[in-house]
């Protein structure tokens, strides 16, 4: 990543972290590794398809990053069992 992109996504998480504190969000934060052994107990590799199976979609992923987040939003729900 350049500096130039780092910043752009420094200022995009300052800004939604500080959006999150003004509405009273809770914030919450997971580690790659905490994310993986949480869903899938094994590794990377299985993320992707786990992901597919738990929200019920198809892998049109262009990039990891777009399975990633879904895989963050699957690891806070499975935690607090909303789904």
């Amino acid at each position: 990543m350049n500096n130039q992109v780092g910043a752009k996504v420094n200022r995009a998480i300052s800004i939604l972290l500080y959006l999150a504190i003004f509405n009273k969000i809770k914030i919450v934060s997971y580690t790659a590794t905490k994310v993986k052994k949480e869903i899938t107990k094994t590794d990377k590799d299985k993320v992707v398809n786990y992901v597919c199976d738990y929200f019920n979609i198809k892998n049109n992923f262009k990039y990891n990053h777009e399975s990633d987040v879904l895989a963050i939003a699957a690891t806070y729900l499975k935690k607090n069992k909303i789904l």
